[in-house]
């Protein structure tokens, strides 16, 4: 059987060195991007991403701006993973 996979997308090498480690722990395969561009080489790869963790705040992109950009190109739920204290 083939892993689950997510696709961690947040500029924050610390938070996204835990949830790979914490995540691959728990038998899943986890990819990262640090900003919209390296998402979009994801995406364009084809490979098959089952979740997208995402944070509103990268450098080359903000808001939920960024929902609907990954929307354009992968059909996959999204949670956001965010330290914005403002609604």
């Amino acid at each position: 059987m083939d892993k689950t996979t997510i696709l961690s997308v947040d500029d924050d090498e610390g938070l996204q060195l835990v949830l790979k480690e914490y995540l691959e722990s728990d038998g899943y395969k986890v990819l990262r991007a640090h900003n919209l561009k390296e998402f979009g080489m994801w995406a364009e790869q084809g490979e098959s991403i089952d979740l997208v963790l995402l944070d509103l705040v990268l450098k080359d992109a903000q808001g939920l701006s960024l929902i609907q950009t990954i929307r354009d190109k992968i059909k996959s739920p999204i949670i956001i993973v965010s330290g914005k204290t403002d609604t």
